[in-house]
Parts: C-alpha cells; sequence; structure tokens
C-alpha cells in the first residue's frame, strides 16, 4: 500500500511574486463565483425564489434524492473549462489571461466537487468566495510534476512566478501529487506539496 506524505513550507516571495500570487488567487476566487452564479441561474428557473438567503435556505434543506435529481441539471468540469475560455474574452474578464488555466480549472473542478458533496448530503451548497477569508485565496497546482521544480531554497512556479524562495525545513521525498499554494490570516504564503 502506498502511503501518501504532506510537506507545508512557509513562502518568501518579493513583493513582485507577492503581487502576482495575489492576482492569481483573486482570479481563482472570480472564476470559482462565475461558476456559482452560473448554477445559481439555472436553478432559479426551476424554483421560484429570487432571493439568495431564501435559495440557499432552501437547497441545503432539500432531501437527499432532490438534491441528487437538481444536480442533473448542473454542468460539469469540461463544460465550465469552455465557459471559462468564453469569460476570458469578455471585456471585463479580459485579464483572467493573466492568471495560470490550469489552477483557474482546478478552481472549477473543486466547485463541482463541492456540487457533488452537497448533493451527497456532507456540506451545505457552495458560498461565494470573498478576500476577506484568507483560506478562499488559493491555487492549486493539479500536475506539480511538470509545473513545479524544488531547487535547493527556492521552489519554481509557473506563470511568470519563477523561483520563490521558502523555509526548507526537511527533504521533500517522493513523487509530487499535487501542490498548494495558500494565503493565511496574516497575510503570509505557504505551500503544501504531496507525495507519494
Amino acid at each position: 500500500m502506498e502511503i501518501e506524505k504532506a510537506y507545508r513550507f512557509k513562502l518568501e516571495p518579493t513583493s513582485e511574486q507577492a503581487k502576482k500570487l495575489a492576482q492569481m488567487a483573486g482570479c481563482g476566487r472570480v472564476v470559482f463565483n462565475d461558476s456559482l452564479d452560473y448554477v445559481l441561474n439555472i436553478i432559479k428557473k426551476s424554483v421560484a425564489i429570487t432571493d439568495k438567503k431564501a435559495i440557499y435556505e432552501h437547497l441545503n434543506d432539500l432531501s437527499y434524492q432532490d438534491r441528487k435529481l437538481l444536480k442533473k441539471s448542473f454542468p460539469n468540469s469540461a463544460f465550465l473549462n469552455k465557459q471559462l475560455t468564453s469569460w476570458k474574452k469578455l471585456n471585463h474578464r479580459a485579464w483572467l489571461d493573466d492568471a495560470f488555466t490550469d489552477c483557474l480549472q482546478q478552481r472549477q473542478r473543486d466547485f463541482v466537487k463541492a456540487l457533488d458533496e452537497w448533493s451527497k448530503g456532507k456540506r451545505g451548497f457552495p458560498v461565494f468566495r470573498t478576500r476577506k477569508l484568507s483560506h478562499h485565496s488559493t491555487m492549486r497546482f493539479p500536475a506539480p510534476k511538470k509545473q513545479i521544480n524544488i531547487q535547493n531554497k527556492h521552489i519554481k512556479l509557473p506563470n511568470g512566478l519563477g523561483l520563490v524562495r521558502y523555509h526548507n525545513s526537511q527533504p521533500v521525498i517522493g513523487e509530487l501529487r499535487n501542490a498548494t499554494v495558500s494565503l493565511n490570516a496574516v497575510g503570509e504564503w505557504h505551500i503544501s506539496i504531496m507525495c507519494l
């Protein structure tokens, strides 16, 4: 049986890199929120409720069977990825092109997973992401073997971030499976790496 090992390191980005990380996290939030808005518009067509709070109460009060039935009308990640391509062509969303597409598509997969967990009764219906909550500022790199390179006291990240200094407290051993960069409540960036 293969055992996964997790590593977490504090990043020390330059001011320019920190700005780029914040922009990428912001793009991820927007894509998550646009995907959620798209699904809520589908729901509004099937229920006679327009108030956001009332819609959430209704959705979270639905039975397991009703949740499964409603979820069949929701788009999958592949469809949302196509939507992302069209959103990038909109004048007010053209800046989405500045973010790493793989991270944006991963946010959509995370959103679809959240919908799936809601339909199974494991959690409430997904809520809009806000910059006020630090855990909403994350980006996951789904193919870290291609996207990330650990070099002594630096981690090379894609999308023009380059070599980002990090607190190398222990060697990373194993095959990289996924990596997530996140912001904590005091404004520090960290990277979590899962290895096999």
